[in-house]
């Protein structure tokens, strides 16, 4: 994972050594996904997407994903009012998408995993159950961040184009996997993004950030189903097929290094109430 190489030394070691773990967790919300259990798919599958032309109504975004799904709904039912019942049919949190709520979450729960373990290290506690917390929650918030540098992952264009189309792009139902997944493992090596990304830098306002993240991405989806058009995720595809992920790969990266960093930076500033902890028989308890 090229976001885990060039981590501050101020970061614990345990985060820049254990990076294969990184990797691995990195797919669990896939894994979720993938497990034939409908009730747990029915909840996870909008946390992978965003459809932000449906949502171009906000003029400020909730802070949480139960005010936006009120949002929703209160649109829909404009809708409904005004004569449009399929446009209000399409106001639904699976139709749009939850995306930037669940790295928002799991952003969050890094925090309290990244304190945690700050208060164990603190009190000579024996840190090692909490390293493997933390290292679940930043492999998570990676496959989210993840999904969002994808830009099929933020458009209702997500697999083949629908409505109108003055350019000829393609309707096929093949070019998400096809771009996402078959073009770059053949095409783009890891290697391809040594020296792409800057140090990380503290958010100021992580939600802010991640939405201003959204919408480059979403700008991104018209140029590739140019280049789809022309052919640049074939096989290995073309030099401005190859440059184009590379650039989504480097964007999400950064992203994610930034947010990592935020999140241990964010974690010195400890709860009025502490944690408490103690490691005992049944494992840490707080007091």
């Amino acid at each position: 994972m090229a976001a885990a190489h060039d981590l501050p030394a101020s970061l614990p070691a345990f985060i820049r050594r254990d990076w294969v773990t990184l990797r691995f967790l990195t797919n669990e919300p896939d894994r979720w996904r993938e497990a034939g259990m409908p009730e747990l798919d029915a909840d996870n599958a909008p946390d992978h997407f965003i459809n932000l032309e449906r949502v171009a109504f906000l003029k400020r975004w909730p802070r949480n994903r139960y005010g936006f799904i009120a949002a929703l709904y209160a649109q829909a039912q404009k809708l409904r009012q005004a004569g449009h019942p399929r446009a209000a049919a399409a106001l639904t949190p699976a139709a749009v998408g939850l995306q930037p709520y669940a790295a928002l979450e799991y952003y969050q729960r890094l925090v309290i995993a990244l304190q945690e373990y700050r208060w164990a290290k603190r009190h000579h506690q024996n840190a090692r159950l909490l390293q493997g917390h933390v290292l679940e929650m930043m492999g998570i918030l990676s496959h989210f961040v993840g999904d969002g540098s994808q830009p099929l992952h933020t458009t209702i264009q997500y697999n083949g184009w629908v409505g109108p189309d003055p350019e000829g792009f393609t309707r096929s139902h093949r070019i998400h996997w096809q771009f996402e997944s078959k073009f770059v493992n053949a095409a783009v090596p890891w290697s391809a993004l040594r020296g792409r990304l800057r140090p990380p830098h503290p958010l100021h306002h992580v939600f802010a950030a991640y939405l201003h993240y959204l919408g480059q991405t979403h700008a991104q989806v018209v140029p590739l189903y140019r280049l789809a058009k022309q052919g640049a995720f074939q096989g290995r595809g073309t030099a401005a097929g190859r440059r184009f992920v590379e650039a989504r790969l480097a964007a999400g990266a950064q992203m994610l290094a930034d947010m990592w960093y935020t999140a241990w930076r964010a974690s010195a500033r400890m709860p009025r109430h502490g944690f408490h902890l103690s490691l005992s028989r049944r494992g840490y308890r707080r007091k």
